[in-house]
């Protein structure tokens, strides 16, 4: 982080994370090794506007941040708490954080 914005973006992340953040654990995929003791935001039920200015609903909504998950990828495992989610599709970064739409594991 080269800038005074990003520093102070970095400083606001910690501040939401430590308020609504929770513990969770980070697998590439089954057999593969995991991360853990990171903190995330899942948020259910979040409107998102996408780039033709159409909004839609995202049942299930992830924010990692890229110093703890430095590339989160698609069909990734996420386990927070006794749930456990999918990583579908990314919808934004920051540079910071990435937020991705999660599909529920049963």
């Amino acid at each position: 982080m080269n800038t005074r914005f990003d520093r102070l973006m970095s400083r606001a992340d910690e501040v939401l994370f430590d308020a609504f953040g929770e513990g969770a654990r980070y697998q590439y995929g089954i057999g593969t090794p995991s991360i853990t003791g990171i903190t995330v935001v899942v948020s259910h039920n979040v409107e998102s506007a996408g780039a033709d200015g159409v909004f839609r609903v995202i049942q299930h909504l992830a924010e990692i941040r890229l110093s703890e998950v430095p590339n989160p990828t698609a069909q990734a495992l996420l386990t927070v708490g006794c749930k456990r989610y999918r990583l579908d599709e990314r919808i934004r970064t920051d540079g910071l954080v990435e937020y991705w739409s999660l599909l529920p594991e049963r």
